[in-house]
């Protein structure tokens, strides 16, 4: 309400003479008269009044019934200012409602509102006006009535539903109600909170019960149909069913119905409780199998059945008589009852079937032992599973076996051949290598702590006679009764420790065959006999244990085994016996040590540099990057040997390796406390000790320069061959203490003196100014071109190699030294444009499609796009663009000819292709210097520029005859 209110303005007409209300214009007296009286005794409160644009509401009479509305006399309610009494926040919304604009449509208004009385009660009133046009006016008819006691029952009944929603939420539970129509279609009216958690599905709506019915398991289709039928019938019902959800969560529902007639005529109400009884049912099937199988089947054998570590089964050979241990669904995810069905082919790989099949019918036909090993996937996921399974005859049953998961064992051994295979043959995947130990050692620990779990939790199957136990010869079953008397002894603990059943069957354990120290030693802690008796004492009180021994056999040999011990109950829970099931793991011992050995050989590799003997690359930087730590007295040396390809070339790679062997050698002979390592190809890094100052790290470096060109190197025809290097040099100094600090220093200097004529020590300071004046976008430059050259996995030096060939051959043509500069340059960035490109052009070994071709001349324009957003650049852009245009005009990406094209891009487009002939590519072998010439030379005016070919000559004449 605003304070314009026009409850509080006079009414004209308000009052007859005699002080009695008047009616309405046109309105009967009588009519009036009976609507106050019949709400004289009620919280309603009739006015009438005008709406004009001008002066708004204004009420034209007003009948009784106010008072009530705001709790007191009919004095205090016309004394009250409903402006200021009414909440705050209904003020707006009230004088909205009574605005001109809305009654002027015609259409009756309603509104609620709170309004504050003179007893200070808050109370909701709902205000109905009812406009109509009349003589050129608008009137308005109204009624106030005080709907507290509605407002606040609607609250309670959103909180009780609140409240109830909050507990459903909480629970496992779903409530929802239906409604069966007189038409007989059943639709939804309410579900609760848990909608998604139980069934899975998303908002319901009003095909929801023919979502949910897809949910319900196909088997519990019928039964759920007939409960609904029950509903439409007027029964109340409980019933229980599965639903499969959309990520494959098997759950078992309770559902229970309550049914009552309908608000409606002919309709009927349905109230249900939905709740998850998984777990329920879980645990009274478990209950229900136990006492079934408690019932049925004796204490004794059946304990020691229980605790065999694998699936055992028996078959009479006509399959009228088939028994598998329920261990055969936990390696299979098969259910005994399908077995029993479909028998174990059902799970079988297809590559594996016609084999194992025909094995099995021999073993039946026959009598020939079943044994196989094979593949299978999984019943209930599909994952792909390895067994053992070992089968043969035994009198009066007919065929008896046993089922292993090996599994994880051949995956152990399959991983253990790969890391040997990877070690002798990959080397130069010691990295991936080392990863791959990591791994093998995990899966290693995790199989043995699964096998160890299994061997203590797993339940056994309980329906196997003696003779079962007494076949078995994969594991040692042993069981003593409470005395410690031995009553299984099976072929199994015969082959592991070497005496026959007859030799210690009811014979106490102590006395019965040679003990390991282990338990000698336990027997002594625990002040009892040795022998079996170490193992009762651990396990009487219950539960069960797993772990390695080493058994002596009567021959005095030592054997490792896994060994569970478990106690065995009676019904009434009352110890009776011992079990202990031992497996011999002296395989699985060699295979870790064998894995042991292969990882520190691996080791070995992924440190060291095969040809040399010396650290390689990456195991050199840690090293490095500790003494860095200390900071002080510290220095880099960066030697690359000189004119290493021509050796190469000259004598083979055996004559250079006998070279890089030699220079190793002779680094190390030097100064033996420093770390000398290969860098990579002919290149080697030495970490300098104790080089305090200049002078100092100078002279360690000379000394390893003069130490490699004192004498020539002998190659293994007798022939003397005279090597040299050179070397760049770094040392620790402020603001350069990072390895790739002093190795970037060092590297510069090392390029400074292969410019400068080889065999000499060049130091990056000293060197500066007659580097490029800018020595920051050298770097930056030389940055872009080693990033290029990884991007396109060739070699970190192509892009060096054609920096260099084309500043030569711009010396060559008698350019200016900004010529020279903006050639070197362009050499280092041409190909920056393929740092965009994606992986598998630049990695396709065979020829490009006319898709992948567009995709690869495109680095020409992406480069140009990369190069104009960074500084110092700009000298640069015309090369990148254009350095793959042709003499003829036949290139791209502007189709440019002869001079058009920019000098420098005609330049480093022949030291490209000149670089790229003689270096090894993945699709290619390298040319050798001549034939690489010769190409050129006949591409020399349709793709070369003939005067660039003619300069790219003189330049290699040049580096030859230095």
């Amino acid at each position: 309400m605003s304070v314009d209110d026009p409850h509080q303005r006079p009414e004209r007409d308000e009052l007859t003479a005699s002080g009695g209300p008047t009616g309405p214009p046109g309105a009967d007296a009588w009519v009036v008269r009976t609507l106050e009286a019949t709400t004289a005794e009620r919280a309603v409160f009739l006015f009438h009044g005008e709406v004009d644009a001008e002066n708004g509401f204004v009420i034209l009479h007003r009948g009784p019934g106010r008072d009530r509305l705001i709790g007191g006399t009919a004095e205090g309610a016309l004394a009250i200012d409903w402006a200021v009494a009414m909440h705050p926040n209904d003020r707006s919304i009230h004088a909205e409602a009574e605005s001109f604009e809305r009654l002027s449509r015609g259409a009756p208004v309603e509104v609620e509102f709170r309004l504050v009385g003179v007893d200070g009660v808050t109370r909701w009133l709902n205000e109905r006006l009812v406009p109509r046009f009349e003589d050129g006016r608008w009137l308005v008819d109204a009624v106030v009535v005080d709907v507290s006691a509605q407002h606040a029952a609607r609250v309670e009944a959103i909180t009780a539903r609140d409240h109830l929603e909050n507990v459903l939420r909480a629970s496992s539970m779903l409530a929802w109600s239906a409604v069966i129509g007189v038409d007989n279609v059943l639709r939804p009216a309410y579900f609760g909170p848990g909608f998604r958690k139980l069934l899975g599905l998303d908002r319901p709506s009003e095909d929801i019960f023919a979502a949910w019915r897809e949910q319900v398991h196909p088997d519990d289709r019928p039964g759920w149909d007939a409960m609904l039928k029950d509903n439409a019938a007027g029964k109340s019902v409980t019933a229980e069913y599965r639903v499969v959800r959309d990520d494959g969560d098997v759950r078992v529902l309770r559902d229970t119905t309550f049914v009552s007639p309908g608000v409606e005529e002919g309709t009927i109400a349905i109230v249900g409780v939905l709740e998850d009884v998984t777990a329920e049912r879980a645990t009274l099937d478990a209950l229900a199998a136990a006492e079934s199988a408690a019932n049925e089947r004796g204490s004794y054998l059946a304990a020691i059945v229980e605790s065999i570590p694998t699936a055992v089964w028996s078959y009479d050979g006509d399959g009228q008589e088939v028994q598998i241990s329920r261990h055969w669904q936990e390696m299979t995810g098969q259910d005994v009852d399908d077995w029993f069905v479909r028998g174990f082919t059902a799970v079988l790989h297809d590559d594996d079937r016609a084999r194992v099949v025909a094995a099995w019918e021999r073993m039946v036909r026959d009598g020939e032992p079943f044994v196989e090993t094979y593949r299978i996937h999984r019943a209930d996921t599909g994952a792909e599973a390895v067994l053992h399974e070992r089968g043969h005859a035994v009198a009066g049953i007919g065929f008896v076996g046993m089922t292993e998961d090996v599994t994880e064992r051949i995956r152990h051994e399959e991983a253990l051949a790969t890391a040997k295979r990877y070690a002798d043959e990959r080397a130069d995947e010691v990295g991936e290598l080392l990863a791959q130990t990591s791994t093998l050692q995990a899966i290693a620990e995790q199989a043995q702590l699964e096998a160890e779990d299994r061997a203590a939790d797993l339940q056994r199957e309980r329906d196997f006679t003696a003779a079962v136990l007494a076949a078995s010869t994969d594991y040692a079953i042993i069981s003593t009764d409470r005395e410690g008397m031995i009553k299984v002894f099976n072929t199994g603990a015969e082959l592991l420790l070497g005496c026959t059943s007859a030799e210690v069957v009811d014979v106490t354990t102590s006395a019965s065959f040679h003990l390991a120290s282990e338990v000698v030693e336990r027997a002594a802690e625990l002040g009892i006999e040795p022998g079996f008796g170490v193992f009762v004492h651990a396990i009487m009180e219950g539960g069960a244990e797993t772990r390695e021994w080493t058994f002596v056999r009567t021959d005095g040999s030592h054997v490792p085994v896994s060994l569970t011990e478990t106690a065995m109950f009676d019904e009434t829970g009352t110890p009776i016996g011992f079990l202990g099931i031992a497996v011999d793991i002296s395989e699985r011992k060699a295979r870790d040590a064998a894995l042991v050995d292969a990882a520190a050989e691996m080791k070995r590799i992924a440190t060291t540099d095969a040809l040399t003997g010396l650290v390689n690359r990456r195991h050199a930087a840690e090293l490095m990057r500790a003494v860095l730590a200390d900071g002080e007295g510290v220095g880099i040396a960066m030697l690359d040997v000189d004119r290493f390809k021509r050796v190469n070339d000259t004598y083979g790679h055996a004559g250079g390796d006998a070279v890089l062997v030699e220079v190793a050698q002779r680094l190390r002979d030097v100064r033996a406390t420093d770390l000398v390592a290969r860098w990579g190809g002919e290149e080697f890094c030495v970490l300098l000790r104790d080089v305090t100052d200049d002078e100092s790290l100078l002279i360690a470096a000379e000394r390893l320069r003069a130490a490699i060109a004192v004498t020539p190197v002998v190659l293994q025809d007798g022939s003397p061959l005279p090597v040299t290097v050179s070397i760049g040099i770094s040392r620790v100094e402020a603001g350069n203490e990072r390895l790739e600090d002093l190795v970037d220093h060092a590297d510069r200097g090392l390029y400074s003196a292969k410019r400068r004529g080889r065999n000499q020590v060049r130091k990056v300071c000293a060197a500066a100014d007659e580097e490029a004046a800018d020595t920051d976008l050298l770097r930056l430059v030389e940055a872009i071109g080693l990033a290029t050259s990884i991007r396109e996995r060739t070699s970190a030096l192509h892009c060096r190699q054609v920096a260099s060939l084309a500043a030569d051959m711009a010396v060559a043509l008698g350019f200016p030294a900004a010529t020279v500069q903006r050639c070197t340059m362009g050499g280092w960035v041409h190909d920056v444009g393929k740092l965009a490109l994606p992986d598998r052009i630049l990695a396709k070994r065979g020829p490009l499609d006319d898709e992948e071709r567009v995709l690869m001349e495109s680095h020409t324009t992406i480069g140009h796009a990369l190069a104009q957003r960074i500084p110092g650049l700009e000298e640069t852009l015309s090369v990148i663009l254009h350095h793959h245009e042709r003499f003829d005009g036949g290139g791209y990406p502007a189709g440019l000819a002869g001079e058009q094209i920019p000098i420098e891009a005609r330049v480093v487009a022949v030291a490209d292709a000149y670089a790229t002939m003689t270096s090894e590519r993945r699709y290619r072998r390298s040319l050798e210097h001549d034939e690489a010439l010769a190409e050129i030379d006949g591409l020399a005016g349709a793709q070369f520029d003939p005067q660039v070919v003619a300069a790219l000559h003189q330049a290699l004449d040049r580096r030859l005859a230095r």
